[in-house]
């Protein structure tokens, strides 16, 4: 085997740690039988979920967590399958593994399922032969200027077939298949020579339609004469044989392919299961093959429906349909905006039992087969099968399986006499040659059953030959999925017990390591010294809790470990309170944690809101870059939820927040506000909260004042949820664009949504739910978020947020029932 074809070197080990729980958590499927594969019929389904593992899409290196971390959140190991796309094994659900994505330290794109796809097979129905394919597509005129090796002095183009395995031993294929590789998990290994190891068959079929050997005297030719191929066995012992190809297996063996010094000039694929989105780690590895000049092909499917299907669907791919004989679409063939060509893959058109061979290769595709019985077709429930007289291990089958590989073959031949012929073609270019030089099919045009048409090698080696590559036309774009619609970011602990401290800290592992210059850590059961900090995030940093005795709780010191970015200066650490509030003591700890701290310690909840307004005015000072307003804060130091739902907006614009009593402005407010000299002041809270003596106090000062209240505290918090919007749209940045809407309890725990301020900081925002009754979603909220579309985070464990008012606010968000 060629040592250029073998891994460059084994995938180094990572590991991560997770803290986040989704609300709606994949759900494991059971697996085909190995046993049954060779009589299923080729489909296309929703796949198999691999319980445990996850596909995570970053950019950056990712630093491999304790060992203590490891094993309290039961995260096996991470494996790298490319540069930008890690496997975790572990987390038992996407939500506690896009927890331990975040914590990284670095951009994470995506946390995704590792899903097993199906092999595109044959339907139960009769089975019969192939060799109509080549007369029907007409490549017999473009072998007169090159066979795709087959001929003294030809170049043998290299290809890479993915699928089950090949046996290089057949007869047809001795010689062709150059490298037997095996993908599994993070690794391409040397295969064997008989590379289905599962004992499928799948893979010596399409590999036969590409590259058996032609003008040898045995069986049948392939669209290449005696090409070079790479087959990449898919599923094997190696990876316990799975009912179909896992995606962490065909990610790896693409990025193995794009690393190659000679990468093949086509990959083909011929499995997918149906989906609406392709996985942003399956985009990034298509991507990245892309770029190293390798063309792929995908099999539609053959469901006969208009599903789309992964990977055939994914931006870049050639998606291949298929047609019988008569050129008509095939039955079961998928039919939808994503189909790219047609080729020959089959359609039975009799019910009665063949009795030769003529009957048996009237309707189907023929090909190598991995079984030792000569057999050329299983049909309608007859019996015997007809046996290849020659012995030549042929067999026949139906399905866009075999489609697929005919346009790869076609591309190969294509790319390498433009090579031979010193007029390279690039990936975009030998799609646009194929595409617009297809035969025209059905409706005028691209549509929906054929593509661009019938693959026409003929047409498309004279258009090479003479120089006449046509334009490239733009595909219709298929949505990649980056993030869940929905997450619940939520302590890991006991189901439905929710422990402030670890909440924070989960909220704040959505930050990547080593990125927060600076964090606020308060008294995890009161949080009236809390309630300025949230301006003190600005996004940068999270705010953690801790309890009014003993040292610093471990895991907000764990987390302040991996947050805190040390190696671009001292990180600062904000403490809300005095001694009475948080332990002395903690200050040590964290300046054992390279920390500067600074202790923000009144002689009431007024002055260290005050002392706290200086900070964000120093903090603004030192980051112009972050958005502004030239306004403060006003809310009622008794009243928690009105100052909390005030912290979204503080902590994205840097408005300190004042606190004062509710009959008249507190003096220390009351000097700060001269002090500070805003030019507008928002009070946040109705006149209970904030009385209109207050506000007039307020007045005298000299800002404009605007009350921002509602009859209710739910009210009041979308008062405050529509100014920020406002501002966010005055500033017209995009971050009404991107936002997510984080649904969070204002009635219990304020330190879940205090904590959330790092979300808002970045330009998300609050979704309210009121009431101990956490599975009642307030129709005043319903009303006011109707449709706003976006992600959903729902921040707190069921016992405050319910998994029916969470399903519920999605309803809201993309504007059903509403």
């Amino acid at each position: 085997m060629p040592t250029s074809f073998l891994p460059r070197r084994p995938a180094a080990l990572l590991a991560l740690a997770a803290l986040l729980c989704t609300i709606l958590p994949a759900t494991a499927v059971r697996a085909a039988d190995p046993a049954d594969h060779t009589e299923q019929a080729e489909q296309s389904d929703d796949g198999t979920v691999v319980a445990g593992e996850w596909l995570v899409t970053h950019a950056g290196d990712l630093p491999a967590p304790s060992a203590l971390v490891r094993a309290a959140f039961a995260v096996r190991d991470v494996t790298t399958l490319t540069p930008d796309v890690a496997l975790l094994r572990g987390p038992a659900d996407r939500g506690r593994a896009a927890a331990a994505a975040n914590a990284l330290g670095t951009d994470v794109i995506a946390v995704e399922p590792n899903v097993e796809r199906r092999w595109h097979r044959a339907p139960d129905d009769p089975s019969y032969g192939l060799q109509w394919a080549h007369q029907t597509t007409g490549i017999e005129a473009a072998w007169d200027t090159h066979t795709g090796g087959g001929q003294p002095g030809e170049s043998r183009p290299l290809v890479a077939v993915l699928d089950s395995g090949a046996d290089a031993t057949h007869p047809d294929l001795a010689g062709t298949v150059v490298a037997s590789l095996r993908s599994a998990g993070d690794q391409v290994v040397p295969g064997e020579p008989v590379n289905d190891g599962c004992d499928i068959g799948h893979g010596s079929l399409v590999t036969g339609v590409i590259g058996a050997q032609g003008n040898n005297g045995v069986g049948i030719s392939g669209t290449l004469w005696a090409p070079r191929i790479i087959d990449i066995a898919l599923t094997s012992p190696l990876n316990d044989c799975p009912g179909g190809p896992r995606d962490s297996d065909s990610i790896a063996a693409l990025h193995h392919l794009a690393q190659l010094d000679e990468p093949p000039l086509v990959a083909t694929m011929s499995f997918g299961t149906n989906t609406d989105v392709c996985p942003a780690a399956y985009q990034a590895a298509i991507d990245a093959a892309r770029a190293a000049g390798i063309v792929l092909t995908s099999s539609a499917g053959n469901g006969g429906s208009t599903r789309t299907s992964v990977p055939a669907s994914c931006n870049g791919v050639i998606a291949v349909s298929a047609t019988g004989p008569d050129l008509q679409k095939a039955t079961y063939a998928q039919h939808n905006a994503a189909i790219d060509l047609t080729a020959p893959g089959g359609q039975v058109s009799g019910t009665q039992c063949p009795e030769d061979l003529a009957d048996v290769a009237a309707d189907m595709i023929l090909s190598t087969s991995l079984r030792e019985a000569t057999t050329y077709a299983f049909t309608l429930n007859c019996s015997p099968e007809i046996a290849d007289p020659n012995g030549h291990r042929l067999e026949a089958r139906q399905g866009t399986s075999f489609s697929t590989p005919y346009v790869a073959g076609v591309i190969a031949l294509l790319r390498q006499q433009a090579i031979d012929q010193g007029t390279p073609l690039d990936v975009d270019q030998a799609e646009a040659l194929v595409e617009g030089t297809a035969r025209d099919l059905g409706i005028e045009g691209r549509d929906v059953e054929h593509g661009w048409g019938m693959v026409d090698p003929a047409a498309a080696m004279a258009a090479l030959v003479a120089g006449q590559v046509p334009p490239l036309q733009a595909d219709p774009d298929f949505p990649v999925e980056t993030l869940p619609e929905a997450a619940r970011v939520a302590d890991p602990g006991t189901p439905g017990v929710t422990d402030p401290i670890r909440q924070a800290v989960a909220t704040s592992a959505l930050l990547p390591t080593g990125s927060a210059p600076l964090a606020v850590v308060a008294r995890a059961d009161d949080f009236a010294d809390a309630l300025a900090g949230s301006a003190l995030g600005r996004g940068l940093g999270p705010l953690l809790l801790t309890g009014r005795e003993g040292p610093l709780a471990a895991e907000t010191r764990a987390e302040l470990q991996r947050v805190l970015d040390t190696t671009s200066g001292t990180p600062t650490v904000y403490v809300m309170g005095g001694t009475a509030a948080v332990p002395a003591g903690v200050d040590a700890e964290l300046e054992a944690l390279g920390a500067d701290v600074v202790r923000l310690a009144g002689t009431g909840r007024e002055h260290t809101a005050a002392l706290t307004a200086r900070e964000v005015e120093a903090l603004a000072a030192t980051t112009p870059d972050l958005p502004t307003r030239d306004a403060a804060i006003l809310v009622s130091g008794r009243d928690f939820a009105d100052a909390v739902s005030a912290g979204q907006m503080a902590a994205h614009y840097g408005m300190p927040v004042l606190v004062t009593n509710p009959e008249q402005l507190h003096p220390v407010t009351e000097a700060e506000l001269a002090r500070i000299a805003p030019a507008r002041v928002w009070v946040v809270g109705g006149e209970a909260a904030v009385s209109p003596a207050t506000q007039a106090q307020v007045e005298a000062l000299g800002p404009i004042v605007a009350r921002l209240a509602g009859p209710t505290r739910i009210d009041t918090a979308i008062a405050v949820w529509e100014q920020y919007t406002h501002e966010l749209a005055v500033d017209g940045n995009g971050s009404l664009d991107t936002a997510r809407t984080l649904l969070v309890n204002l009635r219990q725990h304020f330190g879940d949504a205090l904590a959330a301020t790092v979300l808002a900081g970045q330009g998300d925002w609050f979704m309210p739910v009121d009431g101990s009754d956490v599975s009642v979603l307030p129709e005043t909220v319903i009303q006011a978020y109707c449709g706003l579309e976006g992600d959903l985070l729902v921040m707190g464990g069921t016992d405050r947020i319910s998994d029916t008012t969470a399903a519920e606010a999605l309803q809201v968000l993309a504007g059903e029932g509403c």
